[in-house]
């Protein structure tokens, strides 16, 4: 695809709404957009919506918060995870290792999520072709958004790309 020539005021009228919605580089975002077409306003904003649902790293009151409702709703689906969690607890697991689990665990969920969606295969499924919209406000398609799974590791909020705590990364 060629680039294109890209506007400067528009560029820095894009870069911002990049930068206030939390992108680091939000330029080069703003410049693949403007340049190469790609959407990529809208592949960040589904990437960050997927890594809004993944637990902090920095706080682990989730833990007790699980541990707490599946005590009232024992029979409820997930409630196996309070009692994971309070055993993980009473064997002395940390909570940031258990922090750490968790969030490497839903990050492969949405990598594999995410992969789908840009098109790999899946076995054993009777439809195997899926494709993500980017819809307009009357619900109308405007573009297709891929390569959600190559921007997951960029856009983890601890700056680490999913490596461990005090990696050099």
């Amino acid at each position: 695809m060629p680039f294109k020539d890209v506007d400067p005021d528009e560029l820095r009228a894009l870069a911002e709404v990049f930068r206030r919605a939390g992108a680091t580089d939000p330029e080069s975002w703003a410049h693949s957009q403007l340049a190469e077409g790609f959407p990529q306003l809208a592949i960040f904003s589904f990437a960050k919506s997927l890594w809004n649902g993944v637990v902090q790293e920095d706080d682990d009151s989730w833990i007790d918060d699980e541990i707490e409702w599946a005590g009232k709703h024992v029979d409820s689906p997930c409630a196996q995870v309070g009692p994971a969690l309070r055993e993980m607890r009473s064997k002395g697991i940390s909570r940031a290792a258990i922090t750490d689990l968790v969030r490497a665990m839903q990050y492969h969920a949405m990598y594999h999520a995410c992969s789908i969606l840009d098109g790999a295969r899946v076995e054993d499924v009777p439809i195997t072709e899926w494709i993500l919209h980017q819809l307009d406000v009357d619900g109308e398609p405007i573009a297709i958004i891929q390569g959600l799974h190559e921007v997951l590791l960029s856009m983890d909020p601890t700056g680490r790309e999913m490596r461990p705590r005090g990696s050099g990364g």
